[in-house]
């Protein structure tokens, strides 16, 4: 087989549609190293310009021609196709939301990863003209792909929903989180990052970029119940707009002192962030697949998240759940993992179990038969 990828997202983007893209790659490199893959992108960031040393044949391929370069948008959703059949791709998978125009006209089979629809579930955390390109781009692209992958049972449903595709061309395929949070994390390592942040010895972790969706504020407001002998919070994320929100509410509230905002964070830090944390919590209001889930429960860290969307999905019984838009019950359950040792500890236990769901071996080798499947 000569399969190419969307590797747009794995060579420039730090967030998730990029951490998704980079380990289905290594993975499917790894442990699938029998077909030939080409990877497609319209440039390179220096900072991910070696995620594949290692792996033959695994150099990023760029456009073609000057114009094309130029016009890079065009190229990737169009353009592209000249170049994939010059080159004699045979099946192309779209790893981020969207798939280039005249697939099946060149008679190239594809596969296209989507990762949620949440811009027609909240339209309002979206502009107008946002919603309009997602709606058009990811419907066209799920109409002609020969096979859909949905990263949770949450967004297949909303593939189903909102495109009235089913489960005859949608599969289910699991994403898994960075090796990183596989490992031991010595204590040398969790002190260090500490240190580096000026952290206290005990506090409850937050994960995710400050943004309305995020549901932080809701979150802060719950922490504010909680008793006087409660842990600072840490929230670990980048900065948008909705920061203003919060950080008037800190002020007015006096909790400056108690809720630390870092930004910036190394993703090789994040495992000793994870590790110094007591519990971590996910308020979010709806996510595709909610990483930083997965990712706690890789330390062995217990989690509060919502009792909406995905998240029960991925986290089972390594969680408890709460209505997101209501603060009082979120800090109820951050006071029993707070004061239940109990229950904490069979949470704690109950991680590694939920956890093995998610592996990039069983992620590789599920893609791998939907190759192999498409090109019978």
């Amino acid at each position: 087989m000569k399969i190419g990828f969307d590797a747009k997202r794995a060579y420039n983007n730090a967030t998730g549609l990029g951490n998704y893209s980079r380990l289905v790659l290594q993975s499917i490199f790894q442990f699938h190293p029998d077909a030939e893959y080409r990877l497609y992108t319209p440039k390179v960031h220096h900072r991910y310009a070696s995620f594949l040393d290692g792996y033959p044949h695994a150099d990023p391929i760029l456009p073609d021609s000057r114009i094309s370069r130029f016009l890079h948008p065009l190229w990737r959703s169009k353009g592209i196709v000249d170049q994939l059949k010059d080159d004699g791709i045979q099946l192309y998978h779209g790893l981020s939301n969207e798939l280039p125009i005249g697939l099946k006209e060149a008679d190239i089979r594809s596969v296209l990863t989507l990762h949620d629809l949440i811009f027609l579930r909240y339209p309002q955390y979206y502009p107008y003209v946002d919603r309009l390109f997602y709606q058009r781009k990811f419907e066209r692209s799920c109409q002609e792909a020969d096979v859909v992958v949905a990263i949770s049972r949450q967004t297949a449903k909303d593939i189903e929903q909102f495109y009235g595709i089913g489960e005859e061309k949608v599969k289910i395929v699991y994403q898994d989180c960075d090796p990183g949070f596989g490992l031991e994390v010595i204590e040398e390592d969790i002190a260090a990052v500490k240190d580096h942040y000026h952290l206290p010895d005990t506090y409850i972790l937050c994960v995710g970029t400050i943004e309305q969706r995020k549901n932080q504020l809701n979150l802060i407001r719950a922490y504010r119940r909680l008793p006087a002998d409660r842990p600072k919070l840490v929230l670990v994320g980048r900065r948008t707009a909705y920061f203003e929100q919060i950080d008037e509410y800190i002020q007015s509230n006096k909790l400056s002192e108690e809720v630390i905002i870092l930004e910036n964070v190394f993703a090789a830090e994040l495992p000793a962030l994870y590790a110094g944390a007591k519990f971590m919590v996910y308020p979010s209001y709806f996510e595709g697949f909610g990483l930083p889930l997965l990712e706690a429960m890789r330390i062995g860290l217990p989690v509060v998240s919502s009792n909406t969307s995905c998240f029960e999905e991925v986290a089972g019984e390594a969680g408890l759940y709460a209505n997101p838009e209501d603060p009082e019950e979120l800090s109820d359950r951050m006071k029993s993992l707070l004061y239940d040792n109990s229950l904490f500890e069979q949470l704690k236990q109950n991680c590694k179990t939920q956890s093995l769901r998610f592996d990039a071996k069983k992620m590789a080798d599920q893609l791998h038969d939907i190759y192999v499947g498409l090109m019978r």
